[in-house]
């Protein structure tokens, strides 16, 4: 639900050299910043990573962070 070209353009526009994400979903941060060459750190809670419980393991200079919508994070934590 978030376009790779907001990523992109943060990107570019911060001349960000890596990004972490740790809430990552899908993976568009990853898939954005392979294609840009560009170091990523990403976490999701569909990976067995939950932001809220568990330590950040490392922080890059540029975090992008897109929260899941209120039912879907509910449905995750549940499902678990």
């Amino acid at each position: 639900n978030c376009s790779p070209r907001l990523i992109e353009d943060l990107i570019d526009f911060y001349k960000v050299k890596n990004i972490s994400d740790y809430m990552c979903g899908s993976g568009t941060t990853k898939d954005v910043a392979d294609r840009k060459n560009i170091k990523a750190n990403v976490y999701d809670l569909n990976q067995g990573f939950d932001l809220l419980n568990m330590d950040v393991p490392e922080r890059n200079e540029f975090i992008f962070w897109h929260p899941p919508y209120d039912d879907s994070a509910t449905c995750s934590a549940t499902s678990l």
